[in-house]
C-alpha cells in the first residue's frame, strides 16, 4: 500500500490531495501504514510541494461501493468457478484471456459492465 500511495503521488503531483478508500479489511489499516502516511503527509506539508493523502475506509459489509469487489468477483465466477480444474496453467491462462477481454471492454465499449469467457 505504501507503494502505491508513493506512485499516485508522483503520478498527480500537482493535486492538493489525494483520497484513496478502500474495504474495511485489518492491513489497510495496519500501524505501520498509518506511522509512514503521517510522517510521509508531515514531510509533504513542510516542503509544501506535492498532495497530502488521505485514507478513507468504505464502510464495513458496503462491497457495492468497492469497485474492484465487483472486479473480484467476475474474475472469481470467470474463472475458478468455472475452471475444469486440470491444472493451475490453465486456470492462469484464463485470468490473462479475461484481463485481456476487460481491458478491451474497457477501452473500446466503455459502458459494458460484464466480461465473459
Amino acid at each position: 500500500m505504501i507503494d502505491l500511495a508513493e506512485i499516485l503521488f508522483n503520478q498527480y503531483h500537482n493535486t492538493s490531495r489525494l483520497y484513496i478508500t478502500w474495504d474495511a479489511t485489518s492491513w489497510h489499516g495496519s500501524n505501520a501504514l498509518t506511522s509512514w502516511l503521517d510522517e510521509f503527509n508531515e514531510q509533504t506539508r513542510r516542503i509544501g510541494n506535492g498532495p497530502i493523502i488521505e485514507l478513507v475506509p468504505l464502510p464495513s459489509r458496503s462491497q457495492f461501493l468497492d469497485v474492484i469487489e465487483s472486479v473480484f468477483s467476475a474474475m472469481k465466477v470467470a474463472v475458478v468457478h468455472n475452471s475444469d480444474g486440470c491444472s493451475y496453467n490453465l486456470m492462469y491462462a484464463n485470468l490473462d484471456k479475461l484481463a485481456i477481454l476487460s481491458s478491451y471492454q474497457a477501452a473500446i465499449l466503455p459502458n459494458i459492465g460484464t466480461v465473459s469467457i
